[in-house]
């Protein structure tokens, strides 16, 4: 079934019992009456990893989805808005963000989101009809919500050490009490699923190593 808005060529060949001697040479490109429809909506769109930026207040949050089940026209591009929602009524901010990518990549990492705040976003599949028509999609959207930072724990201070907490001699001598130190170095912090995960990682070295009496 020819589909609108897309080019064709014919060749003939005339057959027989015997066969036949081959196609003949291709027709002028013809065009079928009509207009293509708009390409579906994305599907499945969802909020993915969130990450931390280190020594700064934003965050960045992928997003990913599925193309659309259907298109007459080959796609070319996804449009992508991101918005501020305003409080609970749900209104967004007029700050809005949009960009596009190509119609091979379906994840997409929204840069320097603020904490604690919550978002909309929406993406369209693009399609061009005779390089000067530009068919959208209907909008696929979310709401997203960044991640917020626990409270910042008190500086209470060290207590000063009373005779009861001071160590006998024979504790001062184990070596347990003063055990080596490993360096241990700490990576960005990020959000999935649900959880904050801050990885850590420290020398092969440190395995293994165990702490004896004197």
């Amino acid at each position: 079934e020819a589909v609108p808005g897309r080019w064709y060529q014919f060749r003939l060949a005339a057959v027989s019992s015997a066969g036949h001697h081959g196609y003949s040479e291709p027709s002028a490109p013809v065009k079928p009456g009509g207009e293509p429809s708009r390409p579906g909506q994305v599907r499945r769109l969802a909020q993915g990893v969130s990450r931390l930026r280190r020594g700064e207040a934003v965050v960045d949050v992928r997003i990913s989805w599925r193309p659309p089940e259907h298109s007459d026209l080959p796609l070319d591009k996804y449009k992508i808005k991101w918005t501020e929602t305003l409080g609970q009524s749900g209104q967004t901010s007029l700050t809005k963000f949009e960009t596009h990518v190509p119609w091979t990549q379906t994840e997409f990492t929204l840069p320097d989101l603020k904490l604690d705040t919550a978002y909309l976003v929406t993406v369209w599949a693009i399609a061009h009809y005779d390089d000067l028509i530009q068919l959208s999609s209907k909008g696929s959207s979310i709401h997203l919500a960044t991640m917020q930072l626990p409270p910042a724990q008190p500086d209470r201070g060290t207590a000063p050490k009373t005779d009861s907490q001071q160590p006998s001699a024979s504790a001062r001598q184990c070596s347990c009490l003063n055990p080596p130190v490993t360096p241990v170095s700490i990576s960005s912090a990020y959000w999935e699923a649900g959880d904050l995960r801050l990885p850590l990682r420290w020398p092969n070295s440190a395995i293994g190593e165990r702490l004896t009496a004197g």
